[in-house]
């Protein structure tokens, strides 16, 4: 049971990271047009929702190495907040597989 508990407090910590980064991109990154391309300025200055669900969506899809393209990074503080962004996610996730993997084998987290 103690390993299960460690696993969803793992689970709910890669979820905060999304909602943190996606807050950061809104905040740190809020003209669109200066930091960002795909994103229509007029629309994200509509909405402070709507503004925060794109930054979700672009920090989920760059998360999951996705890319589809239609919104990337464009000024230095929105590709500094990505790399790191890409470097949590993607050592999160090598520790993330580490853990399980000890779990499938018994030895604990």
């Amino acid at each position: 049971m103690p390993r299960l508990k460690l696993f969803s407090i793992l689970i709910s910590i890669l979820f905060t990271v999304y909602l943190v980064f996606a807050l950061l991109f809104l905040l740190l990154c809020r003209n669109a047009a200066v930091h960002f391309n795909g994103i229509d300025p007029e629309a994200d200055s509509s909405s402070l929702a709507g503004a925060y669900f794109t930054r979700l969506y672009f920090t989920t899809v760059a998360a999951t190495t996705t890319g589809f393209g239609d919104i990337s990074p464009k000024s230095p503080r929105a590709r500094a907040l990505t790399m790191l962004l890409l470097v949590l996610i993607v050592s999160y996730g090598l520790f993330m597989m580490i853990n399980v993997a000890k779990l499938i084998r018994g030895r604990g987290a």
